[in-house]
């Protein structure tokens, strides 16, 4: 998303469907949105939210995130922000990063030091629940056997 212009539309487009960053709020699970917010949301009903600072730094970060992950896994990522939808019209996700070799997806995180403990052993599927319903969406979305949560916690641990 270059501009300011192309983000706003990326943020209409979303309206039009569930995307796998809605799909917490969908399931109830979401720290950040109930599902009352996301249907406002979806039906334009909620005015236009400034970005939260862990948003604007995860969005600013990501491309870190990826290059770490490639680095970690030897694997080369090719970064996404592209619309993927899957097998109906309002079945949609946004892909951070996409890994070349497992064909699989890719989501990235900055995460607070404070929330490590909510995160098991590296290599493990030990992590948030809300995060792991966004991985599996993109899993369905992409038809793709295994998804994967590259997550930066505070500055030093990936």
């Amino acid at each position: 998303m270059g501009t300011h212009d192309d983000r706003a539309a990326w943020l209409a487009q979303r309206r039009n469907g569930i995307g796998a960053s809605d799909i917490a709020a969908v399931l109830g699970i979401s720290p950040w949105k109930t599902q009352l917010q996301l249907y406002l949301d979806k039906r334009g009903e909620l005015p236009p939210q400034e970005d939260a600072p862990q948003l604007r730094r995860g969005r600013m970060l990501e491309p870190l995130v990826l290059d770490f992950y490639a680095d970690e896994t030897g694997h080369e990522v090719t970064r996404q922000q592209e619309f993927v939808v899957g097998a109906e019209p309002w079945m949609m996700a946004t892909l951070d990063g996409f890994d070349a070799v497992d064909n699989a997806p890719v989501e990235a995180k900055t995460v607070s030091p404070f929330l490590a403990k909510e995160f098991g052993e590296h290599g493990t599927d030990e992590v948030p629940l809300h995060y792991a319903a966004q991985v599996h969406w993109q899993m369905m979305i992409t038809d793709a056997s295994k998804g994967y949560l590259a997550a930066l916690i505070g500055i030093d641990d990936f």
